[in-house]
This record gives C-alpha cells, sequence and structure tokens, in this order.
C-alpha cells in the first residue's frame, strides 16, 4: 500500500462526488419516472466535470475543436429540419451531447487517484452486488427500494427485470447492467493482478460473472464470451504454460458446462425478435423505420425528432444509428474521434482494450450518453492509472490486446 501517494482533499473530494453522481436515484416514487431528477443528475455531472476542467486547466485544442463542430452539425441540421420536416425540437438531446463533450473534453494531470479511491471503488461494488444478489434472492426489501428510487426508461421497465430475477441492479437495463458489469470485472482483475493475496477480487469478479448469467441477455451473453476469450489469452501471455494449463482446461469445462445446461435460453435470447440485434435491426425490428431513413440517403433532423413516412422515427439504442440521423457521417465521424481521443489521453495501458469495449457497448446502445456510465468511468480512469503505476512499482506490464 505504500505506493499510493499523500491524499489529496480535491482529488478525494472530487473521487466522492463521482460516486455520488454514479448512484443518484432518478426517481421518487413507485413505478413512477421523475424527468427532472433525471436531468439533475446531468446537471450535477456536468457540474463535477466543468470543476474538473477548470481545476487541470489543461486543454486539448483538437479534441475541442471537434466537439465545438459536433455541436455545429446539430445546429445545422436542426436549422434545417425545422423548415423541412414534420417534427419535434427536443432540447434534452442538447443535454446529452453537452454532458459527453465536456466529460470527454477532460484530461487527467493534477487530480491523483488515492487509496481513499480505492476505498470507494471496492464499497461500490460490495453496494451493486449487495443489490444484484437481492434481486437474484428476490429479497423484497432491496427491490422495493430499487422500483422507488431508480425507476427510468419506462414507469414499469425495472420491476419487469426484477419480477424476472434480472439483476439489473441501479442500471434498469440489462443491456446498460451488463456493460457495467464487464467494466467492473475488467479493472477488477486489473486490480487483482496488484493485490493477488486479496480474496475479496475474486469474490467480486465471479460475483459480476455470476450476475451477468442471470440478466440473460444478448449482451450478457457476447461478453461473457470476449471476457473468456480474453482470459485465454491473457493466461498463455503469463508464459509457464504447464502450470497453468490445467486453470485454462478447468476454466474451458466450467464455462463450457454452463453453455451447455443453458442452452435452450441462450438460443432463445440470441434468437428472439423482441430484443437483442434481431428485435432491433431487423427488417421487420423496432428501427426498421429509422435504418430506412438513413439507407434512403436523407438529410439528417439535428435536434428534432421527426415523421417519415407517417411514421415517427425512434432514436433510441445504438449510438452509431443515432449519430447518423441528426448529423450523418459527420457527427458519427467527430463524435466517435472526441472519444476515443478522450480514452487515449487519459488511459495509458490496455487502452485499446477500453476503446475496444467502449464502440461495442455504444453499437448496441447509446452508452457514452448514460450519465451514470460517464460519471463511474471519469472516477475509473485516475483509479486506473493508480493501479499502472502501482504495477510498474511490482511487476512489469501485460497488455491484453
Amino acid at each position: 500500500m505504500g505506493v499510493y501517494k499523500s491524499s489529496g482533499l480535491i482529488s478525494n473530494i472530487l473521487g466522492f462526488l463521482l460516486i455520488i453522481g454514479y448512484i443518484l436515484p432518478t426517481s421518487q416514487a413507485e413505478f413512477t419516472m421523475n424527468p427532472q431528477m433525471r436531468y439533475n443528475c446531468f446537471f450535477f455531472l456536468d457540474a463535477v466535470a466543468l470543476f474538473i476542467i477548470l481545476y487541470e486547466g489543461k486543454f486539448d485544442i483538437r479534441r475541442l475543436l471537434f466537439s465545438f463542430f459536433t455541436l455545429f452539425i446539430l445546429l445545422i441540421f436542426s436549422e434545417y429540419a425545422s423548415v423541412n420536416y414534420v417534427g419535434r425540437l427536443k432540447t434534452g438531446v442538447l443535454l446529452l451531447y453537452g454532458t459527453n463533450i465536456i466529460c470527454c473534453n477532460i484530461t487527467f494531470s493534477k487530480i491523483k487517484a488515492t487509496k481513499f479511491w480505492d476505498t470507494l471503488f471496492m464499497l461500490m461494488m460490495s453496494i451493486i452486488l449487495l443489490f444484484c444478489f437481492g434481486t437474484i434472492l428476490n429479497i423484497e426489501y432491496l427491490n422495493h427500494f430499487l422500483r422507488i428510487y431508480y425507476v427510468d426508461h419506462l414507469n414499469y421497465f425495472l420491476n419487469n427485470m426484477l419480477l424476472q430475477y434480472k439483476p439489473v441492479s441501479f442500471f434498469v437495463s440489462h443491456s446498460i447492467a451488463a456493460f457495467n458489469y464487464v467494466l467492473f470485472i475488467v479493472v477488477l482483475f486489473i486490480r487483482d493482478r496488484y493485490y493477488k493475496s486479496q480474496v475479496i477480487n475474486k469474490v467480486f469478479i465471479l460475483g459480476f460473472i455470476l450476475s451477468m448469467l442471470f440478466l440473460r441477455s444478448n449482451s450478457s451473453i457476447i461478453f461473457l464470451l470476449i471476457l473468456f476469450v480474453m482470459y485465454i489469452t491473457y493466461m498463455k501471455k503469463q508464459g509457464k504454460k504447464n502450470s497453468k494449463f490445467l486453470i485454462i482446461l478447468l476454466s474451458v469445462l466450467l464455462f463450457t458446462g454452463l453453455v451447455i445446461s443453458n442452452i435452450d435460453i441462450i438460443i432463445m435470447i440470441l434468437s428472439s425478435d423482441r430484443n437483442g440485434l434481431i428485435g432491433r435491426f431487423s427488417l421487420d425490428g423496432a428501427l426498421a423505420s429509422s435504418i430506412k431513413f438513413i439507407t434512403d440517403i436523407n438529410i439528417p433532423t439535428g435536434l428534432y425528432d421527426i415523421k417519415y413516412e407517417g411514421k415517427w422515427l425512434l432514436y433510441i439504442d445504438s449510438s452509431y444509428l443515432i449519430n447518423m440521423m441528426r448529423g450523418g457521417v459527420l457527427l458519427l465521424v467527430t463524435y466517435t474521434y472526441v472519444v476515443i481521443r478522450f480514452i487515449k489521453k487519459n488511459i495509458y495501458n490496455n487502452r485499446n482494450l477500453f476503446i475496444l469495449f467502449i464502440l461495442l457497448f455504444d453499437f448496441g446502445y447509446s452508452f457514452t450518453w448514460e450519465q451514470r456510465f460517464l460519471s463511474g468511468f471519469l472516477f475509473i480512469l485516475p483509479y486506473l492509472k493508480l493501479l499502472m503505476e502501482h504495477n510498474q512499482v511490482k511487476t512489469k506490464s501485460y497488455n491484453y490486446i
């Protein structure tokens, strides 16, 4: 633990505020969304992120220019849509893009994670897993708490997840939960390399893997497969193949057993026309009209939601799809560039791993707009740097990709 740098009061306060932003409630009554509380979560994150930018006093000109260009594209196409389409202005969209841009223009330099951040991270993992297993074991007190304070998306969406024993915790949707749990597993795995004596790391990793299995969604199945391949690849990189062979073999057998025992459920989930990739992107899927709008090469709609061929288009799920609808290829390129450059400027080891995951997340859902993800990711970035510095003291660094 001697590798931790002396605690900085501002860094500790900011770490605490980011964790608070991560768990802020979005409702205050059962089965009832509260849009104002949802907006307040974004405003809170914006305030913290702006303070970080001003405190750091460091700007990446290229990232800043692309960010302004992103907003410019949205406004230009909004002006066109206001005249040429039947639609309605959605000012909330500007809040989503604005929050993403503010957060993605942060470059951490002065703010250093400390031992306090490690304590906050492990406490957060404990709380999330508590609610996960509360759902799996149907502990009504914990589920009731979620139904009151974390209603989002639709009034009964969270309750439907809980009734199916899907451990979504604060994240409401099984897809969003799966993406967060993948991120937690990766960070915990990195942490486990530096604190091998801490059994709690392995317990938490196993807890999130089990939670992903119980989510029973396209996202959880796909990312569990990716994590498994990454794990095998990592074990091979460690050398001492003979001593690691048994661990790899047991892992393969365990994973194969889990897949075989749940093969009917897995096939049903992956082939379902009501959710996942097929349910969204097929010719008869929920997003068929939105995809047709793009393939017909129409002028993007900016901040407007519009009617196309008599139907209101759905601006949901895939970040790539939404960006194409609102700003075409230009917006897709500028938005993605800012996100990737943000990660590259703040992660020095395994950056390709995190870029890959974030880009995959955004394919299935507009994850980089999520207020909880942004709050958590801003916390994780300095925390990862702390772990990387710890690793450089103890051993050589391994890249997973």
